[in-house]
């Protein structure tokens, strides 16, 4: 029987309602006309007023619209505007034309749900096993971060399965597509993860930018007979990929006064002027403020809850209390919650590179304190939440200001 996946496409185009127009008053429709002319000339003008009537300090900037789908529903970019040779307006103008484009690219790059024109991306390697394609840098140097971290980008049937359940409005509707409570779905997961272990899978990082996904013919055979198009996939992790992405466009044009964060807990600070302050949150049945932190940039850290928010849920909750996580096992393909909540800070490396380095243990719930700590090093400082507590296992570069 073949396997149905439910749709989660990123973009979906909405119905066209066609309405006839009357003809019967034109005089009618003349003064509507002129008044719609009218209410576009106020907004227009108020636009360009926000456009030049710029405050120097700090403002939060978004992408432009204009430039097509994007990544940056994900992210908070604020900027400090005015502290240069520039007016606000010109800054501000020039900043969110780099960060437009960048999240743009972000985009066409890292999504699994649509083909992009003009550009090799996540969606293109998925369709065409066995080829050779060669791929933007960005997208290049996150795969062979990945892949050294252990086999989490073969995980995209995985995910495919779990974003049934995050994506759930009721329990019901939760139980269906659960691998812990419906037996069809924890068969179909068992054996993906069977293909993996045994190496039926496996991208191929060549010279040149070049990369080619190899499947063995009984996992291509098994992905046809259950609609497996979704090889591939960063996952929950791929924020931490992109924010470094978009901190590199930031500083390759010549920014540092910025902080970028996303929704989900991924931070990348680029000043290195003064102290920032990071609200810590837990997550022990409901999320609450565990503490306060602070720390100085320039910086990458990590503000990691199991079922982190926002646009795109990674995480489920029962009307019992029971929680579905985010952080998904690479042995079993099922979600573990070693802590509720896990902070870090580095003054070297993106937040891929931070990420990485702790993935292993995230998703083992039987992680030593002293595994934790020897990933944390001399360079990092590292913070798990537990039964209502924040432990330090890492050196103690940031500090704590207040414990709820």
């Amino acid at each position: 029987m073949k396997r149905e996946a439910r749709d989660f496409r990123e973009t979906a185009p909405k119905p066209v309602k066609r309405i006839a127009l009357d003809d019967s008053n034109p005089r009618r429709r003349l003064l509507a006309i002129i008044l719609a002319l009218a209410v576009a000339a106020g907004a227009f003008f108020f636009a360009f007023r926000g456009l030049t009537n710029v405050e120097p300090g700090w403002a939060t900037l978004e992408a432009d619209g204009g430039v097509g789908m994007n990544v940056s529903g994900d992210f908070r970019l604020q900027a400090e505007l005015g502290a240069g040779k520039e007016t606000p307006p010109a800054e501000r103008r020039k900043l969110t034309a780099v960060y437009s484009k960048a999240a743009r690219e972000a985009y066409t790059l890292y999504t699994t749900q649509e083909n992009t024109a003009d550009v090799t991306g996540l969606w293109y390697i998925n369709h065409h096993p066995g080829e050779e394609v060669q791929v933007d840098g960005r997208l290049y140097r996150s795969m062979q971060k990945s892949l050294a971290s252990g086999n989490w980008l073969y995980l995209g049937p995985v995910y495919e399965t779990w974003d049934s359940v995050w994506f759930s409005r009721e329990d019901r509707e939760a139980e269906a597509a659960d691998p812990r409570k419906n037996g069809e779905q924890a068969d179909f997961l068992a054996q993906v993860m069977k293909y993996i272990r045994a190496g039926d899978i496996r991208l191929e990082l060549r010279e040149g930018r070049k990369v080619c996904l190899h499947l063995s013919d009984a996992y291509r055979a098994f992905g046809q007979e259950n609609g497996i198009t979704r090889w591939i996939d960063f996952g929950w992790q791929k924020n931490a990929f992109i924010i470094d992405d978009l901190a590199e466009a930031l500083e390759t044009a010549g920014w540092s006064r910025a902080v970028i964060s996303s929704t989900d807990g991924f931070i990348r600070c680029l000043d290195d002027r003064g102290t920032f302050t990071l609200n810590v949150l837990a997550d022990a049945g409901e999320v609450k403020q565990a503490a306060q932190m602070e720390y100085r940039g320039p910086a990458s850290l990590l503000m990691l809850l199991p079922s982190p928010g926002g646009s795109r849920p990674y995480g489920y909750r029962y009307r019992d209390g029971t929680g579905r996580t985010a952080w998904i096992s690479p042995e079993n393909g099922l979600d573990v919650k070693p802590a509720d909540g896990m902070t870090a800070y580095a003054e070297e490396g993106g937040c891929a590179d931070l990420l990485c380095r702790f993935l292993p243990l995230l998703t083992r719930p039987d992680a030593t304190d002293r595994e934790w700590s020897a990933a944390a090093g001399d360079d990092t400082a590292l913070w798990l939440a537990r039964e209502g507590k924040l432990i330090s296992l890492g050196n103690k570069k940031m500090t704590l200001v207040s414990a709820e």
